[in-house]
C-alpha cells in the first residue's frame, strides 16, 4: 500500500495536470438522469481512483448507479431518488415502500387503502407500468386497476403519461 501512495505521490504533477484537462471536457450529469439511472460514468480525479481502487477503498468505476438499481430490486424495495436541494444533490435510499408515503406528509399512508398500500410496494420498486400489468401482478380486475393507478396519481406518488391503450404510470420520485 505505502508503494502505491508513494508512486502516486511521484506523479502527482502529472496527474493534476490531466485531471484538469478532463475536468474541462466532461459532460454535466443532469437530475433527470440521476433519477433513471443513467447518467454518464464520471471521475472526477480518475488518478486519485486508481490509487484507491488498487488499496481496495473504491469500487470499480461505473458501478455505483447499476448497483443502487438492482439491489434495492432485489430486494424489493423502492428505488433510490435523487433531488436537488441548492447546492446540493440528495440521495434518498428507502428501507421500505410505506417511508416514500411517509415522507410525503398529509396522512398519505391512512388515505390509502390497504390494497391500495400494497399496490404501491409494489409500484415502488419500478419505474413505470401499465394498467394490464398493475391488475395481473395485483390479482384484480382491470377498473380496480386503472382507480388505483389514478388515485395514487391523484396523491402524487405517479404520474399519468400518454393516452388510451399506450398509458402508463410512472413512479415519481423526489
Amino acid at each position: 500500500m505505502i508503494d502505491i501512495i508513494a508512486s502516486f505521490l511521484d506523479y502527482w504533477p502529472k496527474a493534476r495536470a490531466r485531471t484538469t484537462r478532463v475536468l474541462d471536457h466532461l459532460p454535466a450529469t443532469d437530475l433527470e438522469q440521476m433519477q433513471k439511472f443513467d447518467a454518464p460514468m464520471l471521475s472526477r480525479n480518475p488518478v486519485l481512483h486508481y490509487v484507491f481502487a488498487k488499496m481496495q477503498l473504491a469500487e470499480e468505476r461505473g458501478l455505483g448507479l447499476k448497483s443502487l438499481r438492482s439491489k434495492a430490486a432485489t430486494a424489493g424495495l423502492p428505488l433510490p431518488s435523487y433531488s436537488y436541494r441548492a447546492p446540493y444533490m440528495v440521495l434518498t435510499i428507502w428501507r421500505e415502500s410505506a417511508a416514500t408515503v411517509r415522507s410525503r406528509g398529509d396522512n398519505l399512508e391512512q388515505r390509502l387503502s390497504a390494497s391500495e398500500r400494497e399496490g404501491w410496494k409494489w409500484l415502488a420498486s419500478l419505474e413505470s407500468v401499465q394498467v394490464r400489468d398493475y391488475a395481473l401482478a395485483m390479482q384484480v380486475p382491470g377498473r380496480t386497476a386503472k382507480y388505483h393507478l389514478r388515485r395514487l396519481t391523484s396523491f402524487g406518488l405517479l404520474r399519468r403519461v400518454g393516452a388510451g391503450r399506450a398509458t402508463r404510470y410512472e413512479v415519481v420520485r423526489e
